[in-house]
């Protein structure tokens, strides 16, 4: 199989090209045993189709030899050879792919000599672009009157890559010379690859002499060399370019690449002719000023000074660029706007300030969030909300005590809103127990509910105690909602201890929802449940907890459910709770079995579509284990295996117990004999129930689609 050294850059493009298109060569297990004069002989008259077992061993020498100079020299002598001497074309095409890897000017000429050959030119040409020295640049020069215009393309490609500065003055004689703009293109393309003055130059005279179609390759070429002058470090050459294709008399898209360019290498130099391009009649000049004001370094401050002085239309939209930017700077502008300006305008300026503002704006936006325009107050708080940083929330809490009742309460509103994480509730508790008014210690509660933190619910537990009825429920509805269960038995105290029916009718909410959020054992469940039914006051409230509770499988739940059977008002919703848990009791609290145990709750699915299976034949021995989590007393079980009917098993053992390591003998031996097994157990009583698979049948796996037990 051919292998190719490592290379970079076009090399490994022509590499691919090379290994992929011509000579059709297979892989074969090993090397002829053959010397290296009977491989070239036979390569000499070699044509595609021919045993390539030869040309395999002409290239892995090859590689051998690319890094022994003993082999290398001579080696390459004979290749030459090969093109020179009378070989067929496929032999030259291959010597061409080989002198690719390894080829010096010593195998210049000979390739130069194939640039004239319609099949083998691209091939002779890969080589010589590899081949650094005088004389390939030399050989591909020359070719360029000689070849025809397809292959002048490609020699120009060449030469583009290379980048010998020897090539510069004929790839600007090509690219001035009328008749054939695909080769001039290629000219001008291959130029802008050069990283040189003298290339700079001539694409710069280029663009005074070329016409029509050309004129937008050569622009295409400027701007590739404005980008590579930028890359490398060079503002200054970059910008006198970008200049230059900004020049109205060029297209539209070269003039938008330059203004984009101009943003990035001037900034603040370019601002001026930015924002004068705002005002262009073309819309993708518009569009690309918009971006680089958007993104131009350091231009922050001319936009905010020239934005007032647009029609509005403008001014929205480079108030919006303030805006993206999230530049402080702009901070002086957007309020000078909020307060001189109105409808969108005063709008924009305060989406503007959102994104650009800090804490400074704080005092300001609390100000505007109490005047009595409605809109006004709702912009001032929607951007008070969405400013960004911590320090913020400090400014907000900073002017409380500064503020009036209508103010506090706007602004723990506002941090509410915020979700104000490095607000302590430290800070909140001290300022809650002194508030004058029941309606800023109501917001406090609401705040200190997002703060789940041992301090914040020492504080609620408290305030929901407190005189005012209005704090007391505040509280209630922060504790109800806390994410945890750390409130549960203070809820349930509530539940049954606070002094208004709807503050206890909160807590119990609380107290139940919080119930289901641990994982708790089935009689612990059981446990609060029945305290949440004693405490609750509404048949509602009681009918949701049984029916929790009837999700419940448990004794201890049954017990409960039991009680409330014959209660007037919710008895149908007790027996329903009654009869659910009597169903979880009746099947498993878990399986098991003595392979696939991942497969085996597929046995007591409800779904006749899926089953347990032993994957394999039976052999006897095979198990199947169900765990009831408490004694039972057993009628009778069904084994269905509808959907796999010859999977029944041959022969069976059911054993019943409470000591899975200790069944002792079996309570029923029998024989399967269809797809449906049903088993009488008479009254057998244990925790577990394991049947044990007997018998044998090859090809025929034991299967249970779905498994049911009837208890006594």
């Amino acid at each position: 199989m051919l292998r190719f050294p490592r290379h970079g850059g076009a090399r490994c493009c022509f590499a691919a090209v090379f290994a992929l298109v011509g000579l059709g060569l297979v892989a074969h297990a090993e090397s002829p045993n053959v010397t290296l004069d009977e491989a070239f002989e036979t390569l000499k008259t070699w044509e595609a189709g021919d045993d390539p077992a030869h040309l395999e061993f002409l290239h892995d020498y090859v590689v051998e030899a690319i890094n022994d100079p003993e082999k290398k020299e001579p080696l390459e002598d004979r290749f030459i050879d090969v093109l020179e001497n009378g070989s067929t074309e496929d032999a030259k095409a291959f010597a061409c792919r080989q002198l690719f890897f390894f080829g010096t000017e010593r195998s210049a000429p000979a390739l130069a000599a194939l640039l004239n050959n319609e099949r083998l030119s691209h091939m002779a040409r890969g080589a010589l672009q590899e081949i650094p020295g005088a004389t390939a640049t030399d050989a591909l020069i020359g070719a360029l009157m000689t070849v025809n215009d397809t292959q002048r393309i490609g020699v120009i490609h060449s030469l583009g890559v290379r980048r010998d500065v020897e090539a510069i003055d004929p790839l600007t004689w090509l690219a001035r010379r009328p008749g054939n703009d695909a080769v001039a293109s290629a000219a001008v393309t291959a130029l802008a690859r050069f990283d040189s003055d003298q290339a700079v130059d001539a694409i710069r005279g280029l663009r005074q002499s070329v016409e029509g179609d050309m004129r937008a390759v050569v622009a295409d070429a400027y701007m590739e060399v404005a980008e590579r002058k930028h890359a490398q470090g060079d503002a200054s050459a970059a910008a006198d370019i970008y200049w230059s294709l900004y020049d109205p008399a060029e297209p539209v898209m070269h003039r938008v690449g330059a203004l984009q360019g101009l943003s990035r290498v001037r900034g603040a130099e370019a601002a001026p002719v930015l924002l004068e391009a705002v005002l262009s009649r073309d819309a993708q000049i518009r569009e690309a000023a918009v971006t680089g004001l958007r993104e131009a370094p350091g231009v922050t401050e001319a936009i905010a000074e020239a934005a007032p002085e647009f029609h509005e239309p403008v001014q929205l939209q480079l108030i919006a660029v303030l805006g993206d930017r999230g530049d402080a700077a702009a901070i002086p502008v957007l309020e000078d706007l909020i307060h001189g300006a109105g409808g969108e305008v005063r709008d924009a300026a305060f989406d503007a300030l959102a994104q650009a503002g800090d804490a400074s704006v704080v005092p300001m936006l609390l100000e505007l969030a109490l005047a009595d325009d409605a809109h006004l107050r709702g912009k001032a708080r929607e951007t008070l909300i969405a400013l960004a940083g911590s320090d913020v929330d400090e400014a907000i809490l900073a002017e409380l005590d500064s503020l009036g009742v209508a103010g506090q309460v706007a602004l723990l509103e506002v941090l509410g809103e915020r979700h104000a994480r490095n607000v302590t509730p430290a800070a909140l508790a001290a300022d809650w127990a002194s508030a004058s008014s029941d309606r800023v210690r109501v917001e406090v509660m609401a705040v200190l509910g997002g703060f789940p933190s041992d301090e914040s619910l020492e504080v609620l537990s408290q305030a929901a105690g407190d005189n005012s009825p209005l704090v007391r429920r505040a509280a209630l509805e922060a504790l109800a909602g806390w994410p945890d269960d750390a409130p549960m038995d203070h809820l349930a105290d509530a539940a049954g201890d606070a002094p208004t029916a709807s503050e206890r009718a909160e807590a119990l909410r609380g107290y139940i929802r919080m119930i289901g959020m641990e994982d708790r054992s089935a009689d612990t469940l059981a446990e609060h449940y029945g305290r949440a039914l004693a405490l609750a006051e509404q048949s509602s409230d009681k009918i949701e907890v049984l029916e929790l509770l009837g999700e419940v499988r448990g004794e201890a739940a049954l017990e409960v459910a039991e009680r409330y059977v014959d209660d007037d008002e919710v008895g149908a919703a007790a027996q329903d709770a009654v009869d659910s848990i009597r169903a979880l009791l009746a099947g498993p609290e878990s399986v098991s079995a003595s392979v696939n145990e991942g497969d085996a709750g597929n046995a007591i699915d409800g779904d006749a579509s899926t089953r347990w299976g032993t994957g394999g034949s039976q052999e006897g021995g095979e198990w199947f284990q169900l765990d009831f989590g408490g004694t039972r007393a057993f009628a009778s079980l069904t084994l269905d295996t509808s959907d796999s009917p010859n999977d029944y098993p041959r022969g069976y053992e059911v054993f019943v117990g409470d000591d899975p390591e200790d069944f002792g003998d079996p309570v029923v031996e029998g024989e399967g004999d269809g797809e449906v097994t049903v088993i009488e157990l008479n009254g057998a009583s244990g925790r577990y129930l394991r049947i044990v698979q007997t018998g044998s049948a090859e090809g025929n796996w034991w299967s249970i689609h779905e498994l049911s037990v009837e208890i006594e």
